[in-house]
């Protein structure tokens, strides 16, 4: 048996990375991990998600420059070299690293504070489900769901009739089944009936903002929130920002077509992070905030005042 690992369970910051253009495995996953575990856990794309992997990713915290040295365990999945997840180097600090991976092993193992490699593993996310039973950690139906679709895409469906993943595949679908998401729609080339509701809703509530030739869209969804701020941005504005009430704090999504101007993460949503008591993360053109006000009316004030800032301008309502 192999040994426990206590920061597992004890951590209370948790830093999953994926690797570049990760797939379903990768990213079903670390949203396996991050819906399971008790801690606060944030999952670091050093790049773009491959297909509809990206889907999983709605409703998680997810950075792109991640503070290593800020967490208690690092936790890398589904990458045996540091090659593969660059720019974020998990090698850099002290923190612990623990490497799940079903690949023939590479330079990342040597730096690693702990394993579980199995070559032999259909795939990675099959690995981290064992890993929390072996933990005795129960897994919700939404990591079930995350896990199981890595598992079934990385074997292309043969899973389910596989000895060593039959019996893991078909429990962790029966959990999934709480969920009121269909794990088939991950495949559909069309995006799911919740996902063009939610992005419907995100067009038509927009409060928009101009100064100059520059156009500002703020709106308020419940779910699917990368994709709503995507739709902002080919609706025509320069900066996306979407709001979600999440009962004790609102999530902020922000994109941007501007790469150069400023950076959101570092001139808006850490600033507003710091203002309103939360934490932010992502990359120059796009980014997270969770902040702990739930008044979408005032957290819409700061993002917009903050903008103004940066940018040296003051903008007026688009009628």
């Amino acid at each position: 048996m192999e040994a426990p690992l206590p920061e597992l369970v004890e951590s209370e910051r948790i830093v999953v990375i994926v690797h570049r253009h990760a797939d379903l495995d990768s990213v079903g996953a670390a949203v396996g991990l991050a819906t399971t575990l008790s801690a606060d856990v944030d999952i670091a794309t050093p790049g773009p998600i491959a297909g509809s992997a990206d889907r999983l990713l709605d409703d998680q915290s997810v950075v792109r420059d991640p503070d290593l040295g800020a967490y208690d365990l690092q936790i890398v999945v589904d990458a045996p070299s540091r090659q593969r997840i660059a720019p974020i180097d998990p090698t850099t600090t002290e923190t612990p690293l623990l490497v799940v991976d079903h690949h023939e092993p590479d330079d990342l193992y040597a730096h690693a504070t702990y394993q579980r490699v199995d070559t032999a593993a259909p795939a990675t996310a099959a690995l981290v489900a064992n890993v929390l039973t072996a933990h005795d950690i129960d897994i919700p139906p939404l990591g079930a769901q995350a896990l199981a679709a890595g598992i079934l895409d990385d074997t292309e469906f043969r899973a389910v009739v596989m000895p060593d993943t039959r019996r893991l595949v078909c429990e962790l679908l029966g959990t999934a089944s709480a969920t009121d998401t269909d794990i088939a729609t991950l495949w559909e080339r069309q995006p799911p009936w919740s996902e063009r509701v939610a992005t419907a809703k995100a067009v038509v509530r927009a409060n928009g903002y101009k100064a100059g030739n520059r156009l500002l869209l703020v709106t308020q969804v419940s779910g699917h929130e990368r994709a709503a701020a995507d739709l902002l941005l080919e609706g025509g504005a320069n900066i996306g920002v979407v709001l979600s009430n999440r009962d004790d704090h609102t999530r902020v999504v922000a994109s941007t077509t501007d790469q150069t101007e400023m950076s959101l993460p570092e001139d808006v949503l850490e600033p507003l992070a710091d203002a309103l008591r939360g934490d932010a993360g992502g990359h120059a053109t796009a980014g997270v905030a969770k902040v702990a006000s739930t008044d979408l009316e005032a957290v819409e004030a700061a993002v917009v005042t903050q903008i103004e800032e940066r940018l040296g301008i003051q903008f007026g309502p688009l009628t």
